[in-house]
């Protein structure tokens, strides 16, 4: 049986290039799949361009918003047109460029490996005209891994989530990320909750055409994400993002049991520790009172590194004698996490200096 797919597109004034990226998706071989468009209030010419493409093909729903409502709304009320039931779903950008086997390649390994909840390609990046930049496309996966290591690899090394966040996805994973919350970065907040619950998959062939028309700032995405700013934003976002992971995957959630929740800690910690040194030239009070001594004190805390790290072995090697009982071999699986997460701590921290 083919599994029911969705591609959801939301736009706002891409005449420019919203023809050839509609055209792409049309064009897959693998041409069972719903194609969902939403338009954010264009005052282009938009409509009319995807009007047309929806008169010519009966796969296009196309919806249009009452007002300007931002991405992040966008991208959660997409999910929420055609992703509930979907067996795998995916978001589209309205000026990028698909390659015909695109869809094809990412719904094999996801038929293939029922551990992969996330595939995407390798990326070339393209400009306004469609000329091909000279940028190298990153190498990045969790395939292989444990679940613990998948979501702390993300957490700490993780990178090319703007291009994993156009991934083919299992749609039934994407409310246990979140979907899109209403925090900058919503992109990485949703791939790290994401790695929580699966393994991520990159197709080593150069299938999607990336189209850079802006570039990526913190101001920007605060001026594009949100139709109304909530307060939080006020507080840096490596604080609330952190937290946003403790907090909906820790606290809140019923259905992770008490390993994802005990992993979801350490990438909340993981991920807090990696963002601070992206704060160092922030000229607010935070930066110098808060993310200065914070790295000052982590430099002295990585010079003890090796005396820490025997106690930690130490420690898990005297349990390891004690585990004749559930709850001796409760505690040395619980100090052997202790210490690596400790090693995963202390080498983002030599990372941070």
């Amino acid at each position: 049986m083919k599994p029911k797919i969705t591609i959801a597109m939301f736009v706002y004034n891409e005449e420019k290039h919203v023809g050839e990226a509609i055209e792409s998706l049309l064009c897959q071989t693998y041409r069972d799949f719903q194609f969902l468009i939403l338009d954010d209030v264009s005052t282009d010419h938009t409509p009319q361009i995807i009007a047309a493409y929806k008169k010519k093909n009966k796969r296009i729903r196309y919806f249009q918003n009452e007002k300007r409502m931002g991405y992040i709304y966008n991208y959660r009320k997409t999910y929420e047109l055609g992703g509930k039931n979907a067996d795998y779903f995916t978001w589209a950008a309205g000026h990028d460029v698909y390659h015909p086997e695109w869809l094809s390649h990412h719904v094999e390994v996801l038929q293939k490996y029922p551990e992969v909840v996330m595939a995407y390609p390798l990326t070339v990046r393209i400009d306004g005209q469609g000329k091909t930049l000279p940028v190298k496309s990153d190498v990045f996966e969790t395939f292989g891994l444990s679940a613990p290591q998948c979501a702390l690899t993300v957490a700490a090394h993780g990178k090319n989530f703007g291009n994993m966040i156009y991934g083919l996805l299992r749609a039934n994973k994407i409310p246990e990320a979140g979907i899109f919350r209403y925090f900058l970065l919503p992109d990485v907040l949703f791939l790290l909750e994401l790695s929580l619950h699966g393994t991520f998959k990159q197709v080593k062939r150069k299938l999607w055409y990336r189209r850079y028309v802006d570039l990526f700032s913190i101001e920007r995405q605060r001026r594009i994400a949100f139709y109304k700013h909530p307060w939080y934003l006020r507080i840096p976002w490596p604080v609330t993002n952190s937290f946003a992971i403790f907090w909906y995957q820790v606290l809140v959630s019923k259905q992770n049991d008490f390993y994802i929740r005990y992993i979801a800690t350490q990438v909340s910690i993981l991920f807090f520790i990696r963002s601070l040194p992206k704060l160092q030239r922030d000229s607010r009070i935070i930066g110098k009172y808060v993310i200065l001594p914070y790295l000052n004190l982590s430099q002295k805390l990585y010079k003890k590194y090796d005396e820490y790290r025997s106690f930690i072995r130490n420690m898990y090697l005297i349990f390891r004698f004690a585990a004749v009982s559930r709850l001796g071999k409760f505690i040395l699986h619980l100090s052997k996490n202790i210490y690596d997460m400790y090693v995963f701590l202390t080498r983002n921290i030599k990372n941070s200096i």
